[in-house]
């Protein structure tokens, strides 16, 4: 199941896009886009920009995964923070490397995409509905996901193998 991950992160972008498709002719001219702890809306604006700066805000999160590989090419070994740097940076194992991250960066971007389905359907709900069935604490749990599953998943993987623990060079 390698590539679980970045299905999932790429269907959770078509999700989005899909969702914006629809939400958008039906989103009034002013709208909620911002609210407090309790649900209630604390700021607004208009559609176009709404949707200007939430299309930015998902590009620059999701930008990473795709370039990601061409940057750890490019990019100098010391702006590479990662445990095992040595051992995982040399020749042989940076593919790999590559590919740990990457599934990283994949859970970590899906998770954060499901946060901006959530948000956007609490959006549109509130703006059309007046209400939403969706309570916003509910997002704590993917927050959590997002920082500490990923966390511990790149801890794990990137452990120097037993065979090569003890030697150095």
């Amino acid at each position: 199941m390698p590539n679980f991950w970045k299905i999932f992160w790429v269907f959770t972008l078509i999700v989005i896009a899909l969702q914006m498709g629809f939400y958008y002719p039906e989103l009034p001219d002013r709208m909620a886009v911002h609210f407090d702890f309790s649900g209630n809306p604390d700021n607004w604006s208009d559609k176009s920009t709404f949707l200007i700066l939430m299309t930015a805000a998902i590009i620059l999160c999701n930008i990473w995964l795709p370039i990601s590989s061409w940057l750890f090419k490019v990019m100098p070994d010391s702006m590479i923070n990662a445990p095992h740097k040595e051992y995982w940076l040399a020749e042989k194992n940076r593919e790999r490397f590559v590919e740990i991250t990457n599934r990283m960066l994949a859970m970590i971007l899906g998770v954060i995409n499901l946060i901006l389905i959530y948000g956007l359907k609490y959006t549109y709900d509130i703006n059309i509905r007046g209400s939403s069935e969706l309570e916003l604490w509910y997002i704590i749990f993917p927050t959590i996901f997002v920082i500490i599953i990923p966390i511990v998943y790149y801890l794990r993987k990137l452990r120097v193998p037993d065979n090569t623990a003890g030697r150095t060079s």
